[in-house]
């Protein structure tokens, strides 16, 4: 599917294993498919398109997360509206699905100051409430307040890159939550800025804290350079981060109760 799947770069399987989603940073598009639950087979539903029957924020999507219930579709773009501090400005669009199984537009958020650029990593929290994104140029691990009816979203937390002490989130790119919800793990440095790996907690606010920062060369952690995708074990006990410019995976042990990694 040229036309629609040009630059293809992310398909995503909805909660319920009904759906699936695609995004193409060429076409502009994020498509829609219905998910056969016998054999596993995928039929086109809708595809949405940059600039089409009023869609925005799909300038340059690149990754999608399902909401907790199925029912929304949040679109990932690395480059978004207009142009932040001389580099792109990206978004996160909401899409509602509905009963005829179509993509409804409902809002792009642009963020705050360039918090979204280049951003590359997004995840929902199972609380249907919030959303962390991590952008690369910005430097930035952004928590987003989702409202759990309407799909709709406003900036609740943004932290920065050297600030305080956080010293781990340039180039930020991959982000993952343990298998509790409580903590979140980035990587960074695929494109540019720290190889490194990040331990975050949510606090009884719903806002980050930092927990724990792994860099490379700079203890047992070698070998990591180009930090790109981070996940959590089913289990919660293991991380896994890939590094694609040093082609390397990088494992850690995790303590269950303090988040914390051994490498």
């Amino acid at each position: 599917d040229a036309d629609n799947l040009n630059g293809s770069t992310a398909v995503r399987l909805s909660p319920n294993g009904q759906y699936a989603v695609a995004t193409a940073f060429r076409s502009k598009t994020a498509v829609l498919y219905q998910r056969d639950a016998t054999d596993g087979t995928l039929t086109r539903l809708d595809v949405v398109q940059n600039g089409i029957d009023g869609v925005e924020g799909l300038q340059w999507p690149i990754e999608a997360a399902f909401s907790p219930d199925s029912r929304f579709v949040h679109i990932m773009a690395s480059g978004g509206p207009g142009r932040a501090h001389g580099t792109r400005a990206g978004c996160v669009t909401a899409f509602h699905i509905s009963d005829k199984g179509k993509l409804d537009f409902i809002e792009t958020n642009s963020g705050q100051d360039g918090c979204f650029s280049n951003a590359r990593g997004i995840v929902v929290h199972p609380d249907e409430k919030t959303i962390v994104v991590t952008s690369s140029d910005a430097g930035t691990l952004v928590v987003m307040d989702r409202d759990d009816t309407t799909g709709r979203t406003t900036v609740r937390q943004v932290i920065r890159d050297e600030q305080g002490e956080v010293h781990t989130l340039s180039g930020a790119f991959s982000v993952a939550l343990s298998p509790d919800a409580q903590f979140v793990y980035t990587s960074a440095g695929r494109f540019q800025g720290d190889n490194a790996i990040g331990v975050y907690k949510f606090d009884k606010t719903g806002k980050l804290a930092l927990v724990q920062e792994i860099v490379n060369d700079e203890g047992e952690l070698v070998n990591f350079v180009g930090g790109n995708e981070i996940t959590v074990s089913p289990d919660g006990r293991n991380v896994y981060a890939v590094a694609s410019l040093s082609e390397s995976l990088a494992c850690f042990a995790r303590d269950l109760k303090t988040g914390k990694l051994r490498f």
